[in-house]
Order: C-alpha cells, then structure tokens, then sequence
C-alpha cells in the first residue's frame, strides 16, 4: 500500500487543490492520498471561513482519501512551526510514502539546496532573518536575503517542509509539483488556464476569500472551485449566516487583551521586545480591529505575525505551550475518511507511533496527560471558534466531543 500525504488548508478548496490531488496521485501512483490539514484556525492568523469538518467534507468529495487534523496551536504557527508540526505528523502515521507539494518554480535541485543551507547553522540562519525582518523587509525578501535566492511566495512553504524532512531524517520522499494557475493572490480577476491546456480555471484561495467578505459564494466567478464544492460551499455560508472572519471575534479579543494587561499579553506566542505595551496600549485607545491591527503592525511585527498573536486569544495557544509541543505532537486526530478507504484507516491505527483518535470524546479518557492537555486546548479553540457563526443556533459549545468523524 502506497500512501501520498498532502499538507494543506482548504480554506477554501479551488481547482488548484483538486489540480495538486490528480497530480499527486498520477505521478507517485499511490492507493490513498492524505491530507494533512489546518483545523478551525489557519496559519496567516484567524479563523477559517467555514468549520473542519464541512472542508473535509469538501476534501472527500475531491480526490482525498483521509484528513488528519493540524491542532490550532500548530496550524497558526510560523512558516517553520507550521511545516515542522505537519512533517512530524507524516512522520508519525507510519504509512506515508510520499509529501507532495506546489511550487511556483518546481525547481526540486535548487529548493533541496536552499532547504540545506537552511539547516547549516540554525541560530546563525535565525539571527539573520531577524536581522533582515528588523530592516523593514517582507519575510519573504527577508529570506531572499538569508539565503542568497530568489523565491517566489509559494516556495517558501516548499523549503520549509523539505527543511522539515531533512532535520528529522524522514524516510518520506518529496514530491514537488508547479503550481498551477493566479500567481497574484489579491485580485479575483487574474485566473489563468492550467498548464494542460484545459478549460479549467485555477484562482489562490486568498482570491476567493476575498471574494467571499460579503459572504455570498455567487460573488465567486463560475469555474474557479468544482461545481459541486461550491454549490456545497453556498449551503455551508448560508447556514452558519455567512463567512467567519477575524473581525466577528472583536468583542473576545478586546476584552481578553484589557483584561490580560501587559503583563498577561507577554505570556502569549510570538511577543517580544516589549510588544505586550504596543498591543495593551491599541486595545486601549482603538475601537475596532482594522484599527488595532494597524496602530501594531511595524517593519518586525508583520500584519500576519499581529493577526497570529490575536488568534492565540481564540487558540488558548502560548508561548509556553508552543515550546512543550513543539514537534512532540502527542496523537494524530482524523477528521474524515471516504468508506472505500476503510483498509488505509486499519493500516494507520496500527502503524502510529502516538494514540490516534477518531471519536474525542471516547479517546479522551484512555489518552496520556500530554494528549488529554492538547485535545482540552483544542476543544477550547473549537468552542470560541463557533461564537464566530452569525446564525447564534451553532453557538453551542462541546461541538469537539459531538461532532462525529466524517465519513463519505
């Protein structure tokens, strides 16, 4: 049995995904493709726009065979904490053959090199991006700069998680694919046709988040997401009463820095050199969280890296618990699974070096504390990430335990 794993978000899923499935499938010629996805909390900072079960169910629908869950407090981390938590996940199903991943350049010799270099000398590597990110540059650039190339935005995840096989001596091999389709991520009006010369439409996803603001899925053109995700995505919107943002969680997030105070803020993931004071002053002297975002974002704190921070209030993520996981990933959750593919779920409970949980709430007693800490943590997440719903009726709390695994 050859398994292929797929490290991804889905927020939410487009044609370039359903394009990245295909050619994952075709060029390992694998039985099963896994995806490995963020859950309710994504990692440029803030929710996903809809819940991790309904983009499952979309995953299913489109060519994955299994989703394991990235918990909350890795799947909003940095580039490097985000694709070292999902590598150790791989890692740690025991049946992954292959980690297939898009690229803009596909240039699997020089990303390998740089991915190297990365590695050479960590702390000399760590206190030159600081220094570049100090100068008022874009991470991106930032990179560039460290590492003497030029990287397109999408290869920067790429080399992360080449990075992240090559320092834990991973037996996966990497699969790079070009990605296919809009190389601008801000504007809806710039898809272009995939390399196969068909008639498909591939967008990024942040185009279509941008699209969905007004939270109706017909502000989307036609043919940017397969027909029936998006009728299925329509529905999902139209439920909850519309897209989950960031700003529908201003209330929790004013509150919890007020209350925090400098001295609490501190405590939170991503905060140094006394940004507790900038952070406690803007929710002290702004009204809303446009406002805030932008009274805090400077030349080191990027506007990802602020939103990051605020979605640690939603998380229950901090500093101290992103050191005690960091790749110590206590058990493996899957969210879905098609029922064809009952075999590759037989396979992974016994081949995972750590518990694997299809039903939380059965799981919870019999797991080890280190697992009980984060599946609580992650239940947390859960519960303030459905106080985000405009439709007040799927507010309730427990949705962690009550929800049932996803089966198509």
């Amino acid at each position: 049995m050859k398994c292929t794993a797929i490290i991804c978000e889905y927020n939410p899923f487009h044609n370039g995904h359903k394009y990245l499935i295909d050619k994952a499938r075709e060029i390992t010629g694998c039985d099963y493709v896994i995806a490995v996805m963020s859950g309710n909390y994504v990692q440029r900072g803030g929710p996903a726009v809809c819940d991790k079960w309904s983009r499952t169910e979309m995953a299913l629908m489109n060519g994955i065979d299994a989703v394991i869950e990235i918990p909350s407090i890795y799947s909003t981390g940095s580039a490097q904490f985000f694709a070292e938590a999902a590598v150790d996940i791989i890692n740690k199903t025991g049946i992954v053959d292959y980690l297939a991943f898009g690229s803009e350049s596909s240039d699997e010799e020089q990303l390998l090199s740089i991915a190297h270099r990365r590695l050479e000398n960590p702390e000399n590597f760590k206190s030159q991006l600081k220094a570049a990110l100090k100068s008022g540059v874009s991470y991106s650039a930032a990179m560039e700069q460290v590492l003497g190339a030029k990287l397109k935005s999408n290869d920067i995840l790429a080399v992360e998680y080449l990075a992240a096989l090559q320092k834990s001596e991973s037996t996966v091999k990497p699969v790079i694919i070009k990605r296919a389709g809009n190389k601008d991520h801000s504007d809806i009006t710039l898809p272009t046709s995939s390399e196969d010369n068909t008639d498909t439409i591939y967008t990024s996803a942040t185009s279509i988040r941008n699209a969905l603001k007004n939270h109706s899925v017909s502000d989307i053109p036609q043919g940017l997401m397969p027909e029936q995700t998006a009728s299925k995505l329509g529905e999902i919107i139209e439920n909850q009463g519309g897209t989950v943002l960031l700003e529908n969680y201003s209330q929790i997030i004013f509150y919890s820095l007020r209350k925090l105070q400098p001295e609490g803020i501190r405590k939170l993931p991503y905060i140094s050199e006394g940004f507790e004071y900038k952070l406690y002053e803007a929710a002290c002297k702004t009204s809303d969280l446009q406002s805030l975002i932008d009274f805090c974002v400077s030349s080191r704190y990027t506007r990802t890296r602020v939103k990051r921070i605020l979605t640690s209030l939603l998380t229950g993520s901090s500093a101290f618990y992103a050191a005690k996981w960091h790749n110590n990933l206590p058990y493996i959750r899957v969210l879905g699974f098609k029922k064809d593919a009952s075999q590759l779920i037989s396979e992974l409970s016994l081949s995972a070096e750590v518990p694997l949980i299809i039903q939380p709430a059965k799981a919870l007693p019999h797991l080890p504390k280190s697992a009980r800490q984060l599946l609580e943590l992650e239940k947390e997440a859960t519960d303030n990430y459905v106080l985000g719903y405009n439709n007040k009726n799927l507010r309730d709390a427990g949705q962690e335990y009550s929800k049932k695994v996803v089966i198509i």
